[in-house]
């Protein structure tokens, strides 16, 4: 019998079913040794980690004193603890009893146009494990991939589609073209058509396997959309974009095969296409999986999904949407090997120029700032090549730091005028946002 634990972000386990824990400590003695670290009394913790532009550390699951414990970190999803017999599942947190939506702020953060650099660590997919049955609360996931798809395709069409070569077949008359294809030639012609002939050859065009693929998984993200009720909301307006995006595929026909279609080779004018091709492929896939029989559960392959990351973009497009030209924020500035969250120059007069770091951490509303996290941005703000690019070079002056952390109390909207210091440190300010909820 499938056993499952459900927890909510940043949050942890602690059960004493014999079940559970005869089940978890008996995968911990036949699992690979390097999988494990261990805690200061020697009890092996077996760590999930996922690559997402880092290393970073999804669950964590212990046996100690004859109980399980299990602690999961800022992810959402699900995957196995012991494969086929004990899942996980971690729900978005909840907050003053409302749970965070992601899917609203996926959409916030694809108003950036960074987004499409950073998709790859906005999720991640494990295809060679088995697939997992998925509650309700966690199934939205495909409808995850849809809004990322229809908003990345959003970027990619702005340069149109791309042209290349592509197989075709046709029946030319008075001509030949490419190979002949002998094998549906007729033994007796007619006269009338004698002069008709099968070919194979190479067309170039917009009706490649590519954008027929892209045309599959526009048409594939419609109907995840319009099938969604909790993206009543927004979904007459995604319906909207993707009914445009449509028309650039009007020369395209239907893919015939619903196979992955191999990645092309990168292109420096259309970079967009490789991260959609991707999308489009792991679209069609979960549309293969079937529910299991007798069920209400949905099969999908591990999946996590980085709300720290998603964080990050909804903090870029608020911090945009309130600071007006001239002024300007730049996201990722890498200077001395390391990656700064946000830097620039506003209107407001305790920050006419900052740095700024993301904190997806809502313990925050009513503890202070935690030191490394003070150091880290303070750091940011000593770099020479940061004082360059706000046009500070030279000038003995101290950058004001920004700390932005998760607090329900406050508005959606980012009140820069409304920053307040942080206790016991000069040029050290925080302020908090709510995100969005269901």
């Amino acid at each position: 019998m499938l056993a499952s634990i459900t927890l909510r972000e940043h949050e942890e386990l602690c059960s004493t079913s014999l079940d559970l824990v005869g089940c978890v400590k008996s995968w911990f003695e036949i699992s690979d040794k390097s999988d494990f670290s261990y805690s200061k009394s020697w009890n092996p913790v077996k760590v999930r980690h996922i690559e997402t532009g880092e290393n970073r550390t999804v669950f964590e699951t212990k046996v100690m004193k004859g109980s399980l414990f299990v602690k999961s970190s800022y992810f959402v999803g699900v995957d196995w603890i012991v494969p086929g017999k004990l899942k996980i599942e971690v729900q978005p947190k909840v907050e003053e009893g409302k749970r965070v939506d992601y899917i609203k702020l996926l959409s916030e953060g694809l108003l950036n146009p960074e987004a499409e650099e950073n998709a790859d660590d906005l999720y991640t997919i494990d295809w060679d494990a088995t697939p997992v049955p998925c509650s309700s609360e966690n199934g939205n996931f495909k409808l995850f991939l849809a809004i990322l798809f229809v908003g990345l395709m959003k970027k990619l069409l702005k340069k149109g589609l791309r042209r290349a070569y592509y197989p075709k077949e046709a029946v030319l008359s008075h001509k030949i073209k490419g190979k002949i294809a002998f094998s549906k030639l007729q033994r007796n012609i007619p006269s009338k058509v004698a002069l008709s002939l099968t070919c194979k050859f190479d067309e170039f065009g917009f009706d490649s396997p590519e954008n027929r693929l892209l045309k599959e998984a526009l048409k594939l993200s419609k109907r995840i959309i319009q099938n969604c009720k909790s993206c009543s909301d927004s979904g007459p307006f995604l319906i909207s974009e993707i009914g445009r995006q449509l028309k650039f595929f009007e020369l395209v026909t239907t893919l015939s095969n619903l196979k992955p279609v191999k990645i092309l080779k990168p292109n420096p004018f259309f970079k967009d296409y490789g991260t959609c091709l991707r999308i489009a492929n792991e679209l069609l896939f979960f549309q293969s999986l079937d529910r299991p029989m007798d069920s209400s559960a949905n099969l999908v392959p591990p999946y996590w999904i980085n709300m720290p990351k998603l964080f990050e973009l909804f903090v870029l497009k608020e911090l945009r949407s309130r600071i007006h030209y001239p002024h300007w924020v730049k996201y990722h500035f890498c200077s001395n090997y390391q990656e700064l969250d946000y830097f620039g120059t506003s209107q407001y007069e305790e920050i006419p120029f900052f740095v700024a770091d993301a904190k997806y951490k809502p313990h925050y509303i009513t503890s202070s700032i935690e030191k490394e996290d003070i150091r880290q941005v303070a750091g940011y703000a000593r770099f020479s090549s940061v004082y360059e690019n706000l046009g500070l070079s030279g000038e003995n002056k101290l950058i004001p730091c920004l700390i932005i952390y998760t607090n329900q109390s406050c508005p959606e909207k980012l009140e820069l005028d409304k920053i307040s210091c942080c206790k016991g440190y000069e040029q050290i300010y925080k302020v908090g946002i709510a995100l969005p909820t269901l």
